[in-house]
C-alpha cells in the first residue's frame, strides 16, 4: 500500500476578491481614492445648486446638465468600486493559480 499525499488548493471567489477590494480602500494605500467620488459629486452637485439658489452669475445649461450628470454618475460609482475593481483584480488572482501562497 502506497501513501499518496492530498494536497488541497482554494481558490478565492469574486465576492472574496470583492471584500478584499473593500477593506484595502477602507485602509490601503488607496484609502484616499474613497472620498475621490464621493467629494466630486458632492461638489457637482454643490456647484449647481449654488447657481439655481445664488442665481448672480447664470451657469450655461450645458454646464449645469454635465455637473449634474458627473455628480450623479460619481454618486452611483461609489459604492460600486470595491466590486468595479474585484473585476479587474479576479482574473489575475484566478490566473496565478495554486502555489502563489507561502509555505
Amino acid at each position: 500500500m502506497t501513501a499518496e499525499a492530498v494536497e488541497l488548493v482554494y481558490t478565492p471567489t469574486r465576492a472574496e476578491v470583492a471584500d478584499a477590494c473593500r477593506v484595502e480602500l477602507r485602509l490601503g494605500a488607496s484609502r484616499r481614492m474613497r472620498w475621490v467620488l464621493p467629494l466630486g459629486a458632492t461638489l457637482a452637485f454643490l456647484v449647481v445648486a449654488a447657481d439655481r439658489l445664488v442665481g448672480h452669475r447664470e451657469l450655461a445649461p450645458v454646464h449645469a446638465a454635465l455637473l449634474t450628470g458627473l455628480g450623479l454618475v460619481a454618486g452611483l460609482l461609489w459604492p460600486l468600486t470595491p466590486w468595479w475593481q474585484a473585476l479587474w483584480v479576479y482574473p489575475k488572482v484566478a490566473r496565478a493559480g495554486a502555489g502563489t501562497g507561502p509555505g
